[in-house]
């Protein structure tokens, strides 16, 4: 019997650059707090290996720069290297001039790393929305990325576009497209439950996520899980000012029991890297045409 497959992938930035940690630690703090990332991703390197699955990392620059071991380690162990922008920046707190920049200093990380620019962009906090596409996929089709996987095909209260479609699609900005890898979500229209991972992987118990995962499988589509290394880290830091709403909801179910979740899904589902399913889709949709 052939297991159903996820896109399984990891948005690598510490849990300090979250949007509901941001507040409480600006970037001019970033320097002196604890990072989790490189023991995080070392435990979801040996995750994989154990399991021999394949992943895509949406690797932050400001790590680049900080921990390069990082990025040595995810494409020495055969997985795919893909960009989350520089700064962790949320489209919609920005310009246009503001995303071409962070992207500029990306490739300068890469460079100063000497390995090529990824061709795969996640746009932090999933803020490709009706209202940064014209502009954003124009910019990272000038930059050369060939994919994208920023969008929920969902209303949610900070991100999302409920009307766009849950398979592959052609994101148009202005005057160019790329293709888009939509993020996991139920086929249960107009109310579609996210599906993807992350915080609802934490809130939902794992056999409700495992089963949403192979609802989608059933479909014959490959679902978009991603997840961040803080979430499984052994000791995730405390932090002062952050309001306890936000703390519980980023802590929940962080460490073992995540752990356990992804090993739950890594037993029953093959997986790819998302630059793979790009490929595929790419090929569905030019026999289309």
């Amino acid at each position: 019997m052939v297991k159903r497959r996820v896109a399984l992938s990891f948005d690598v930035e510490e849990w300090f650059q979250t949007g509901a940690m941001r507040r409480a630690h600006p970037p001019e703090s970033w320097e002196g707090l604890p990072r989790t990332s490189p023991a995080a991703v070392r435990l979801l390197l040996d995750m994989l290996k154990e399991h021999s699955r394949k992943a895509t990392f949406f690797v932050l620059g400001w790590l680049l720069d900080r921990e390069p071991r990082i990025a040595e380690e995810i494409l020495a162990e055969g997985h795919e290297l893909a960009s989350h922008g520089y700064w962790h920046l949320e489209l919609t707190s920005i310009s246009r001039s503001g995303f071409s920049r962070d992207l500029d200093e990306y490739a300068a990380a890469c460079g100063r790393l000497a390995i090529p620019v990824p061709r795969g962009f996640r746009a932090p906090s999933f803020t490709m929305v009706e209202e940064t596409v014209p502009w954003a996929a124009d910019e990272l089709a000038d930059h050369g990325y060939a994919w994208d996987s920023s969008v929920y095909p969902m209303f949610r209260h900070r991100y999302g576009m409920p009307r766009a479609p849950r398979v592959p699609f052609r994101l148009r900005g202005q005057s160019k497209s790329i293709l888009e890898l939509p993020i996991a979500s139920s086929a249960a229209r107009p109310l579609a439950i996210p599906a993807g991972g992350g915080a609802y992987m934490r809130l939902y118990p794992g056999c409700v996520h495992r089963a949403l995962l192979g609802s989608i499988c059933t479909e014959g589509l490959i679902p978009v899980v991603y997840s961040h290394p803080w979430e499984y880290a052994v000791a995730l830091p405390s932090s002062r000012g952050v309001r306890p709403l936000q703390a519980f909801r980023q802590s929940f179910n962080a460490g073992r029991a995540m752990r356990a979740r992804l090993g739950a899904i890594l037993s029953r589902f093959d997986s790819i890297t998302l630059g793979e399913l790009a490929a595929e889709a790419a090929c569905d949709q030019d026999g289309e045409s």
